[in-house]
């Protein structure tokens, strides 16, 4: 069985199909079956591959990379805040503060960065180059550090990395 955060959405199922006597529970964790896992693995490639497609079909009718960012940004804040006046996800008082904003400045500007980079990058090859070195660039660098590094990285990192190439 494979161990899912506490926020699960999907509920633990035992082998024949019916969830366990005390949900799956063990040290604060959720117990989730092996197809679940692959399922939403699956799904997870499906959509990331389906996105880069819609990425393109806007980018080459719109192609201002910079305004589609700032767009999606402002998505992602309304659909955040829409959700928290809903109650489904809890903001703390402490996101809303000038203090954290500014300690999360760095890593937001490198984030926009690499979607900006990620974008232009998007308009100017086709899909499938796009997606194949969008999901090999993980192994190119976990090769270049062992290389630099000199030490075998953790099993479960290298689990996690070369599960990036098969949905390329």
């Amino acid at each position: 069985m494979y161990e899912s955060p506490s926020f699960a959405v999907l509920p633990p199922v035992a082998a024949g199909g019916a969830p366990p006597a005390g949900a799956g529970q063990r040290e604060g964790k959720m117990q989730v079956a092996p197809f679940v896992a692959v399922a939403s693995a699956l799904l997870y490639g499906a959509v990331a591959i389906a996105m880069n497609f819609v990425n393109k079909a806007t980018l080459m009718s719109f192609p201002l990379s910079g305004t589609i960012l700032l767009l999606q940004m402002f998505m992602g804040i309304v659909i955040v805040k829409t959700l928290a006046a809903l109650g489904l996800v809890q903001l703390s008082r402490n996101s809303l503060r000038v203090k954290k904003a500014l300690e999360l400045l760095p890593l937001c500007l490198l984030y926009n960065g690499n979607t900006a980079a990620a974008l232009m990058g998007l308009n100017r090859v086709q899909v499938p180059v796009y997606s194949t070195v969008k999901r090999l660039t993980p192994m190119l660098v976990l090769g270049v550090k062992v290389c630099v590094m000199r030490k075998r990285p953790h099993p479960h990192v290298l689990t996690s990395v070369s599960g990036c190439s098969p949905t390329a």
